[in-house]
C-alpha cells in the first residue's frame, strides 16, 4: 500500500505480513538531524538536500524485500566511499570529506565544501541512483529550516501541520490563548461530561506530537497530558486540546530558533513534578501519585532532545522523583554523546574535542545533587531503598573521562520547567525564550 505524505510515495510496511527485521530500519536517533544542523552553522558547512525520486517505487514486492531499495541504497553509498555508522546511527554515513544523512526517500548531505557534495551525488548517479537536487538543506520530513547566516541562526518551523491542526479542531471562532495549557494538571476525569468533540482526537494528537517533537518543545507538556486519554476522552479533555489549537492561533509562524555558541559542548536541564495528580485524581488510583519527568538536552546552547512523560515507578518524595527524572534523562543523553563524537571526528574535529565532550547536567533539587555526586554503592539512608536501575548512570558520572558532571542550577533558571507542568504566563513566557528562542 502507498501513503502519499509531504509529496513523496512512502511505503507501508507496516500493512505487509512479512516481519521485516530491525537492522533493515532506516529511521534516524532522536536529535541527530537537528545537530548536524547546529554543527553546520557553527562550522559554516555547505549543505545539500537530495531527493531519491524512486526510492521504493522501484523496488520489488515480494515476502523479504519490502525494504529493499533502501537496503541496495546503503550498498551503494558504500560503493561511493560511504562507511554505515550503523552502531551509532542506521541512517547516518560518514566519508572522508562528507557526512550524509538518509530517511525513506530524503538525504541531506553536510560537508565543508560544495564540490565534495557534488562528487558525491555525481558517484550515486552513475551507479544509477535517481536523485532530484534540491540545494541546501530548506526542508525536511514537512519541517521549514530557515538560515540566517548573518545571524547565526536556524529556525525550524511547520506552519502546513500548525494550520492543519487548527482547521481540524474547527477553531476559527475562538480567542486566542497565549498558554497551550492550564496551571491545574488534566486527570482521567471518569465522572466528566463525555467527549462531544466534531473531530477526530487521536488524530489531532497525531498532528501535535509531530508538531511537538519536531519543532515545537512548548506545546510538549500540554500534548503530553493530552494523549494519555486518547481512550476513555472526556469533554475536559476535547477543552484541553482545543486550547493548544489556541495557543497555536497565537504562533502560527514560530517554532525552534537555534543560536549555537562557539563551545562544542551538551547540556541538560532536567527536572520532575512530584505527585501533580494528587490533587485532581481519584486518591486510590496509583496515577494520581506518579510523578513527570522532564528534560531538554542542549549542544551548543541549542536544543536538540527534549522529553515530558510520566515516570513508570511511583516516587515516594521529591528527591525520588528528581533522582529518576535524572537517571532518564542520562540514559538519552549517552548515545547522543556518542552520535556527537562520531559526526566530530568524521568532520575532522581535533581528537580533544571528539573524546573529551564536557557534559553538564542541570538539577535544581539539593538532595538529588548530593545523591547524584556520590560514588557508586554509596547512599544518603533516605535512599538506600532506591532501584538499582536509577542508580547505574552513577558510574558514568564518577568516571573522569566521560566528562560528565552534574550542578545545580535556581529553578527560575531551568528550562526543564516548561516540560513537567503548567506555568503562569510571565513564567511560560520566560521559559520559552529561553528554549526556544522567541
Amino acid at each position: 500500500m502507498i501513503e502519499l505524505e509531504f509529496d513523496n510515495p512512502v511505503l507501508q510496511g507496516c500493512k505487509n505480513s512479512s516481519r521485516v527485521p530491525s537492522e533493515m530500519g532506516f529511521t534516524p536517533i532522536r536529535g541527530t538531524v537537528r545537530l548536524l544542523l547546529i554543527l553546520s552553522l557553527v562550522l559554516g558547512l555547505e549543505t545539500k538536500q537530495v531527493d531519491n525520486t524512486a526510492a521504493f517505487t522501484h523496488a520489488p514486492i515480494g515476502d523479504k524485500e519490502v525494504f529493499g531499495e533502501p537496503r541496495r541504497r546503503k550498498g551503494k553509498l558504500e560503493n561511493a566511499g560511504f562507511e554505515s555508522q550503523e552502531e551509532v546511527d542506521p541512517c547516518l554515513f560518514i566519508s572522508d570529506k562528507v557526512i550524509c544523512l538518509v530517511y525513506v526517500n530524503d538525504t541531506l548531505f553536510f560537508s565543508p565544501k560544495e564540490e565534495y557534495i557534488n562528487e558525491a551525488i555525481e558517484s550515486l548517479k552513475s551507479q544509477g541512483v535517481a536523485v532530484e537536487i534540491e540545494d541546501s538543506v530548506a526542508g525536511f520530513l514537512g519541517v521549514h529550516i530557515k538560515r540566517d547566516e548573518s545571524n547565526k541562526t536556524i529556525k525550524l518551523t511547520q506552519k502546513g501541520l500548525t494550520e492543519r491542526i487548527i482547521e481540524a479542531l474547527n477553531i476559527d471562532h475562538e480567542p486566542q490563548k497565549h498558554t497551550p495549557a492550564l496551571k491545574e494538571p488534566l486527570g482521567k476525569d471518569e465522572n466528566g461530561d463525555p467527549a462531544n468533540g466534531s473531530f477526530s482526537y487521536a488524530s489531532v494528537i497525531g498532528m501535535a506530537l509531530y508538531l511537538c517533537g519536531h519543532s515545537r518543545p512548548d506545546i510538549q507538556f500540554a500534548v503530553s497530558q493530552c494523549a494519555q486519554f486518547i481512550h476513555g476522552t472526556k469533554r475536559s479533555h476535547i477543552k484541553a486540546l482545543i486550547r493548544i489549537g489556541q495557543y497555536l492561533k497565537s504562533s502560527v509562524n514560530e517554532g525552534l530558533i537555534l543560536r549555537p555558541t562557539d563551545s562544542f559542548d551538551i547540556e541538560c536541564h532536567v527536572d520532575a513534578d512530584f505527585a501533580g495528580l494528587y490533587s485532581v485524581e481519584d486518591v486510590m488510583d496509583p496515577t494520581c501519585v506518579k510523578s513527570r519527568t522532564g528534560y531538554v538536552i542542549s549542544v551548543c546552547g541549542c536544543p536538540v532532545v527534549w522529553v515530558s512523560r510520566l515516570q513508570t515507578d511511583i516516587a515516594t518524595a521529591t528527591m525520588e522523583a528528581e533522582y529518576n527524572a535524572l537517571s532518564m534523562a542520562i540514559r538519552d543523553i549517552l548515545p547522543l554523546r556518542r552520535v556527537f563524537k562520531t559526526v566530530a571526528q568524521g568532520l575532522g574535529l581535533s581528537n580533544k574535542t571528539a573524546t573529551s565532550l564536557k557534559t553538564t547536567v542541570w538539577e535544581d533539587n539539593m538532595g538529588c545533587l548530593k545523591l547524584a555526586r556520590l560514588k557508586p554503592g554509596q547512599y544518603t539512608p533516605r535512599s538506600k531503598r532506591y532501584d538499582i536501575k536509577y542508580h547505574w548512570f552513577r558510574s558514568h558520572v564518577s568516571c573522569s573521562t566521560n566528562n560528565i558532571s552534574v550542578e545545580y542550577i535556581e529553578s527560575e533558571a531551568q528550562k526543564a520547567d516548561i516540560l513537567t507542568k503548567g506555568l503562569t504566563l510571565d513564567k511560560f513566557r520566560a521559559i520559552r525564550k529561553l528554549l526556544c528562542g522567541w
